[in-house]
Order: C-alpha cells, then structure tokens, then sequence
C-alpha cells in the first residue's frame, strides 16, 4: 500500500463533475435543455367533432358558473368522468380553444376561471394520495397510549 503524501495537491480529475457541468453550460450556446427540449409539444392533439361539441358545452357552463365551488364540481366531476388520455386530450383542447377564441373574455375565462378550477382539483388530487398513503401505512398498528383519538368503549 502507498502512503498518501501530505502536503500535496490533489491531482487534477478528468472526470469532475464540476468540470463536466461548466463544460456543458458553455458549449450549450442555444439556452435550452435537454429536458427543455424533450417538452416541446409535438403537434396539436386530434379532436373529433363530438370532443369539440363537448369541450364547447364545458366553456358555455364555466361561462354560466359564478362561484369557486361549482367551478371546482363542475370540473372535477368532468375530468373524473374521462380517462387519463381523454383528460388530457380535453385539457389541451379546451386550452386551446379558449386561446384560439376570438369571444371577448375567454382569455379572462381561462386565467380567473379554469385555472385556479384546475389548480384546485390537482391540490385535491395530491392531498387525497398523501390520505391514503397515511391511512394505508397506519392498517394494522396498534394504537399508542398518547394518541389524542377518543376511544368509545373506554366510557
């Protein structure tokens, strides 16, 4: 075995990451990643005519609906109605559509209505899985003495 002798520089890596990474960003002349450039849209998803006629009806109610909490029904009960490749084919056309409406107050309609309507129902989404994974993790432990629970047959 060699002894490391003290006092000397470290010799130079040609596989440092720090290197590799400032390499990376100076050669990178466009600004984009590869993750950037992964996500581009490829092209605009096919809708059929009933899909149209549906994603019409969808704006005429966000148009009728006042209120936060029938917005938030109204769009989660539609997109729990669909498939995951249905919903996102009806997300991006109905985006588009509203985008593409030449109607004044669908761009409104889009960023006071729908937007914060979906945001809502992807937080619903993810605090309904962190339940069940809490719930699904506490099947089959025993309680614990200092659990707050009020237990009926201790009356």
């Amino acid at each position: 075995m060699t002894a490391a002798i003290p006092n000397s520089a470290p010799a130079l890596q040609n596989n440092n990451i720090h290197l590799r990474v400032a390499e990376a960003w100076q050669t990178n002349t466009s600004g984009k990643t590869a993750a950037t450039e992964q996500n581009k849209p490829t092209d605009k998803p096919q809708i059929s005519g009933m899909e149209q006629s549906d994603i019409n009806k969808f704006i005429e109610s966000l148009r009728a609906t006042p209120e936060k909490r029938e917005l938030f029904a109204l769009l989660n009960n539609k997109l729990r109605s669909l498939s995951s490749i249905e919903r996102e084919k009806f997300i991006s056309g109905l985006v588009q559509t509203l985008k593409a409406s030449e109607q004044p107050g669908d761009q409104n309609l889009l960023q006071e209505k729908f937007n914060p309507a979906y945001s809502m129902y992807i937080a619903s989404g993810i605090l309904i899985n962190q339940l069940n994974q809490e719930s699904l993790a506490k099947i089959g432990q025993v309680p614990r003495e200092d659990d707050d629970e009020d237990d009926s047959d201790e009356i």
